[in-house]
């Protein structure tokens, strides 16, 4: 049940776990804790509650890994309305 889940909700993190041993543990070394966390509730249509202001690059490049295009989209609103953008940020 889970990988039907993750594959339609995260193809990304779906084909990570793929060919990981059930026991085994997968290794995420590139997301905090608390961002993952918040990804996998959303994954699992869970709601909830990040601090965009702070947090919201940090969900942007998570869901862009993983492939939750949603989460992806809605990080992407939170930070343009969150961020102050000019000539030296406007590339990140």
């Amino acid at each position: 049940a889970h990988r039907l889940v993750l594959e339609a909700n995260a193809p990304g993190l779906a084909r990570l776990c793929e060919g990981s041993d059930k026991s085994t543990p997968v290794r995420i070394p590139d997301v905090e804790p608390q961002v993952f966390l918040q990804l996998l509730q959303y994954v699992y249509g869970g709601d909830i509650s990040p601090d965009w202001e702070n947090d919201a690059k940090k969900f942007i490049d998570a869901a862009d890994k993983y492939e939750v295009i949603d989460l992806k989209v809605e990080a992407e609103a939170w930070h343009v309305t969150y961020s102050k953008f000019t000539v030296d940020n406007v590339i990140e």
